[in-house]
């Protein structure tokens, strides 16, 4: 028995007793099972997937974006060393 707490999504919630319910079986019999519910999470996800995208992208989550990801982020300046602070070699001293 596994210790799956409730996914809140009926389909995987219903994959997961199965996996309970198989290991109950013979040996013989489990790798069928188990491809059984291989196949269904498969279509589940497709399902979930083509469902994301006829809804179109999602919203960007709030909150601050990661670093170099913001508008007028352009990366290191070219010849810089990855930790240097100031203009990069060429540049006077």
């Amino acid at each position: 028995m596994t210790d799956a707490q409730p996914t809140g999504h009926p389909r995987v919630d219903a994959a997961l007793a199965e996996l309970d319910r198989i290991t109950t079986l013979p040996p013989a019999d489990q790798v069928a099972g188990f491809a059984a519910v291989h196949r269904e999470l498969q279509e589940t996800l497709a399902d979930i997937d083509r469902a994301a995208v006829e809804s179109g992208p999602a919203p960007a989550p709030p909150g601050p974006r990661p670093p170099g990801t913001g508008v007028g982020s352009f990366g290191p300046a070219p010849g810089s060393r990855p930790g240097s602070v100031g203009p990069g070699p060429g540049h006077g001293s």
